[in-house]
């Protein structure tokens, strides 16, 4: 009689928990569809939204700027300054990086990424000076898309853009309950490609959090509680920081040309102690406000702009919301 209740109870809990797990995949599923279809349409707006930003640096030569000669002078010679750096270069490489971006209980890390790598491979339009168009996928290395092209000088080069992220799946519920060291260990690949691009690539781009003040993280935030991150241990262990720090202080042909760091505040967070770094990039780009992912897709054009025309805009502001740096050390890249 006891067994067969023990059986009859064992049945029940085993059907019980199998339909439980039926039903979450089935609602993890129907959540997933419905963000890839809800975010289809945002790829489509924030797409647009680049091509319309890059028509307008195609037009910033006909403008005109209210500059003081001396300030014409400083910035023509920054511009010459950057470009030395690239004279025998014929392959200029420059790495995406979106860190772990949690959003509520989705990860947007991989959408963000789907939507520049379309961006990158949109055809270019005809009788249009359209320059972030046409990248091929490699067909070896996912994530790495090229270009040639030709410089106002005539030399050729060819353009490689590396693009990673770190979200397993675009829900943070499923990224987190799956076995974390799955996640874990794909979150920590982009890391060390992250430290590897730092040393050796002429531009670096990071999208995502810097965890209040903590640096560029490429893992699920750790949480205090339910609904909060765990900001005291961010602000004092600044792991992502000494990331960035220790990798461009270990480049050995020279500073980094160029980083740019999309992130709520980084001029806050990122731009003093770059600055006091031993070697600090030759110019980053920063901001000093809230961000969100729509703020920051004018960024793409613009950096990859200067690498694809070969000519870099530096007498005027990149866009509203983000400032260019230059320090120290630029004068020293000249010899």
């Amino acid at each position: 009689m006891i067994n067969q209740v023990l059986r009859r109870f064992y049945l029940f809990g085993f059907c019980f928990f199998g339909f439980l797990s039926i039903a979450g995949a089935f609602v993890d599923d129907r959540l997933r569809n419905y963000r890839i279809s809800e975010y289809q349409s945002f790829q489509n707006v924030a797409i647009g939204s680049m091509k319309e930003h890059e028509k307008r640096i195609l037009g910033l030569s006909d403008r005109s700027f209210s500059l003081s000669q001396s300030s014409q002078l400083v910035n023509q010679l920054a511009c010459q300054n950057f470009f030395m750096v690239f004279k025998d270069k014929q392959v200029i490489q420059i790495g995406i990086f979106f860190g772990y971006i949690n959003e509520k209980i989705y990860a947007l890390d991989i959408l963000l990424a789907a939507t520049v790598e379309k961006y990158l491979t949109s055809p270019c339009e005809l009788n249009q000076q359209n320059f972030v168009c046409g990248f091929s996928p490699s067909v070896i290395d996912s994530g790495v898309f090229s270009k040639n092209v030709t410089w106002p000088d005539r030399t050729q080069r060819k353009v490689e853009v590396f693009i990673e992220f770190p979200a397993l799946t675009i829900l943070d519920t499923v990224n987190r309950r799956q076995p974390l060291a799955a996640q874990n260990k794909k979150s920590e690949a982009v890391r060390q490609a992250f430290i590897a691009a730092l040393k050796t690539m002429d531009a670096v781009i990071y999208d995502g959090h810097v965890r209040y003040g903590g640096g560029p993280d490429f893992f699920p935030e750790k949480m205090r509680n339910a609904d909060d991150g765990d900001d005291q241990y961010y602000k004092k262990n600044k792991a992502g920081l000494h990331d960035v720090l220790n990798a461009l202080n270990a480049r050995e042909n020279g500073s980094l040309p160029f980083l740019v760091m999309n992130s709520c505040m980084s001029e806050q967070h990122i731009h003093g102690p770059l600055q006091k770094n031993q070697k600090p990039p030759m110019m980053a780009i920063v901001n000093n406000s809230l961000t969100t992912p729509s703020k920051g897709f004018p960024i793409y054009p613009e950096v990859l702009n200067i690498f694809l025309r070969g000519q870099c805009p530096f007498d005027q502001p990149l866009i509203e919301y983000f400032l260019l740096k230059r320090y120290k050390n630029e004068d020293s890249l000249k010899n």
